[in-house]
């Protein structure tokens, strides 16, 4: 699976904690952290989930594993900030499942916050 964000009617702002994204379409803003932040940047459907989890590992500094991948991407398609959200994808682990495995804390987690505009 190499998944693929959407591009067309957003606006995307980076600041030092987070990304904003501006769905135009939908009236909706979305808060994304830097775990979710980093899949939304490089999800360009030339990666793959094991590539993108290894950015995350150096980027971030993260445990990450194909995981917290999936887990940023069921964020971002409930977020419908995917460009094919209907594309069947391996169920991600709860938060709850990686944080008792790995034993990180829930900040560093992949996470999309989002409210209407």
């Amino acid at each position: 699976m190499k998944p693929r964000v959407r591009r067309a009617g957003l606006i995307v702002r980076e600041l030092p904690e987070e990304v904003v994204v501006y769905d135009r379409e939908r009236d909706q803003a979305h808060c994304l952290n830097p775990a979710a932040a980093l899949v939304f940047q490089h999800a360009n459907g030339r990666r793959s989930v094991a590539q993108l989890a290894s950015l995350m590992r150096e980027t971030l500094g993260v445990p990450a594993d194909e995981g917290w991948v999936h887990l940023a991407l069921d964020d971002l398609r409930r977020a419908r900030l995917l460009a094919a959200p209907e594309a069947a994808a391996p169920r991600s682990p709860s938060r709850r499942r990686l944080l008792k495995r790995l034993g990180v804390t829930a900040a560093a987690l992949p996470a999309v916050a989002s409210i209407l505009a």
